[in-house]
């Protein structure tokens, strides 16, 4: 069963995918936000904070910093190992998998703010990991005063979309039927019906060798938008490829785009895998 690659990027990549169940490729979708793995900001330990911003909410600032994780997948334990490490743990340097992977990445900040105000973006952030960084430079974090002190230490690990949004890998995941065009029922609306809806979405309809026609470039948001809206009632539908799709997904950079269908690919195999081993032990 074919896919073809229409489009990639480090961050995006749109496929055609022809012969799979929308079933398939909706769970893969869903396992792009909520099932691939990456690494962010779990807590942090602060040991000073002269700035405006609370503790929580620079924690939270940190945590939505997306870390790159491609390395990180191989390197460090997988979060069901390390979701229930404590604080204490981890900053002791005792959170480790079974065969002694790391749980944690550490990340520090110390800066201090300079005459005339500092702002403070990402590139300050420091990590101990160098693949395991900030993947853009430019996110602004707190601003900080002529003398005021941040110095915190940011503890990132594993995790997924489930449990979080900050281990959302995919910020855009969508899976959307090729329209091949718009049937309309004669009985219903006729010629006259027709050039009426022309006229009313002259942006997605045209009339040709006497009949309603689909203008190139229509999406089906444009058609769907006129036939349930402005030509309601009127005997139109959309007519798609049977079992083809366009499957998009774009990253936030953490992980490339291929490298997070893959991973949800892989999650989703492993749950049909799982679930396969429980009924073969029910039947017993």
């Amino acid at each position: 069963m074919p896919i073809e690659v229409l489009e990639e990027s480090p961050t995006y990549i749109k496929l055609l995918v022809r012969g799979y169940p929308l079933e398939v490729l909706n769970s893969i979708r869903r396992a792009t936000m909520e099932e691939a793995p990456k690494m962010a900001v779990d807590f942090i330990g602060v040991d000073r904070n002269d700035s405006v911003m609370f503790n929580e909410i620079l924690a939270h600032r940190l945590a939505m910093v997306p870390l790159k994780s491609e390395e990180a997948l191989e390197r460090y334990a997988s979060p069901e190992e390390c979701k229930d490490c404590t604080p204490e743990e981890a900053a002791a340097g005792k959170c480790v998998s079974s065969d002694g992977k790391p749980c944690y990445a550490r990340l520090i900040l110390e800066v201090e703010g300079k005459k005339g105000g500092t702002i403070v973006y990402t590139k300050d952030l420091v990590s101990e990991d160098p693949d395991v960084k900030p993947v853009y430079d430019n996110i602004p974090l707190l601003s900080l005063l002529e003398g005021q002190k941040v110095k915190l230490t940011a503890y990132a690990r594993l995790g997924r979309g489930k449990e979080h949004a900050k281990w959302m890998p995919a910020v855009v995941a969508v899976v959307k039927p090729i329209l091949r065009g718009v049937e309309v029922s004669e009985a219903v609306c006729d010629s006259k019906c027709q050039e009426e809806c022309v006229e009313l979405c002259p942006h997605a309809f045209e009339m040709k060798d006497g009949k309603l026609k689909l203008k190139e470039g229509t999406t089906i948001s444009m058609l769907m938008h006129c036939i349930e809206y402005i030509c309601e009632g009127r005997g139109l539908k959309p007519i798609f490829e049977e079992d083809s799709f366009i499957f998009e997904v774009e990253s936030d950079g953490s992980l490339s785009a291929r490298r997070t269908l893959i991973e949800a690919a892989k999650a989703v195999s492993q749950k049909i895998e799982a679930l396969k081993t429980q009924l073969r032990e029910q039947a017993g």
